[in-house]
C-alpha cells in the first residue's frame, strides 16, 4: 500500500495516516486488511462514530485508505466495495469584527508573534503556510509571498505594504534565517 501511494505522489503525512487507518481496523477484526469485508468495515465506520465520536474527516480518511487498499493494491472493482462518504456540517466561522482583529493583531509587544498574526489576518495563510514562509518566498517588487501549500500546490498571495514594513522589520531583527 505504501508503495502504491508514493507512485501516487502522496505526502508522507497521508501515506502514513492511511497506514495507520488500515492497520487500526485490522486490529480491531484481528484479521489481515484484504480479509475484511466491506460489511466488516462498515461496521468498523459504524463504531468509531457511535462509540468513539470521530469527526467526519477522519471516517472520510478511513474510507480513503480502505479505496487505496481494495482498489489499487488488492485490484477489486470500487462499485463492489464503494461506501457513501457522510456529510460535512457547514458551519458559518465566528468573524472577529474588524476592531476586534485589529485590535488582536497589535495586541502583542513580541514582535514575532505580532508579525505572525499581522500575516495570518491579511493573507488568511494555514497555520503550516505561514510557519514554513522564507524571505526567499516574498516578492517585495510585486508584494505577493509564493506558498506551497496543502499536496504541494502553489499559489501567490497579496501582501499588503503594511505587512510588508513588519516582515523587512522582524528579519533585520533576527537575521539568522534571513538567507534561507
Amino acid at each position: 500500500m505504501e508503495r502504491e501511494m508514493r507512485i501516487r505522489n502522496n505526502s508522507e503525512r497521508t501515506i502514513r495516516c492511511y497506514i495507520c487507518s488500515v492497520g487500526q481496523v485490522s486490529r480491531h477484526f484481528s484479521l489481515p486488511p484484504g480479509r475484511i469485508s466491506t460489511t466488516q468495515f462498515k461496521t468498523y465506520l459504524h463504531h468509531l462514530i457511535v462509540k468513539e465520536h470521530c469527526s467526519v474527516s477522519r471516517i472520510n480518511q478511513n474510507i480513503s485508505a480502505w479505496k487505496i487498499l481494495q482498489q489499487d493494491v488488492l485490484g477489486r472493482q470500487y462499485q463492489s466495495i464503494e461506501i457513501k462518504r457522510p456529510r460535512r456540517e457547514k458551519k458559518l466561522p465566528e468573524l472577529l469584527s474588524e476592531d476586534e482583529a485589529i485590535s488582536l493583531c497589535n495586541s502583542s509587544r513580541n514582535l514575532k508573534h505580532k508579525t505572525l498574526l499581522n500575516l495570518a489576518y491579511a493573507t488568511g495563510l494555514r497555520r503550516s503556510e505561514l510557519l514554513s514562509i522564507r524571505p526567499r518566498n516574498i516578492d517585495r517588487k510585486r508584494r505577493v509571498i509564493r506558498i506551497t501549500g496543502k499536496g504541494n500546490k502553489q499559489r501567490e498571495v497579496p501582501l499588503p505594504a503594511s505587512v510588508l514594513q513588519l516582515l523587512e522589520v522582524y528579519f533585520r531583527a533576527y537575521p539568522i534565517n534571513n538567507s534561507s
